[in-house]
């Protein structure tokens, strides 16, 4: 008799779900508590319902950045595939304030480099600190 090897679990994508594209319930909390307005109560159920929403929103985003990407023949999604899936879902109303958001983090990013950049480089002033000692 011969053993039958155990074929990898395969999950349902509702299971997928389930483990991997709910963003936290803090996070969660957070964003419906800055959109709503403060007397605005919401169910716990809501909460994890939102949270079910948001994976499956960056999942169907992301599917479609992918194909743009594809399209191209690349094998990295960039941030002007992201931008092109969100005009290409027909929601262009987000553009303005997602390209916005791209311009200020690569402005921060680039600053951090350039103060890292300027802390691994010796000043003039630090070489006169170790020689006065």
């Amino acid at each position: 008799m011969a053993e039958e090897q155990q074929q990898p679990e395969v999950k349902s994508s509702e299971d997928f779900l389930k483990e991997h594209l709910e963003m936290p319930l803090a996070t969660i909390t957070k964003i419906i508590k800055n959109a709503l307005p403060s007397n605005t109560q919401v169910a716990k159920d809501v909460k994890g319902l939102f949270s079910k929403a948001a994976g499956i929103f960056i999942l169907y985003l992301s599917t479609h950045a992918n194909e743009i990407c594809q399209k191209r023949q690349k094998n990295t999604i960039s941030a002007q595939d992201v931008l092109a899936a969100v005009k290409e879902i027909e929601m262009e109303d987000f553009l303005p304030s997602l390209e916005k958001y791209l311009e200020d983090y690569r402005l921060i990013s680039a600053n951090k480099k350039r103060a890292k950049a300027k802390q691994a480089t010796p000043s003039g002033s630090a070489k006169k600190q170790k020689t006065a000692t």
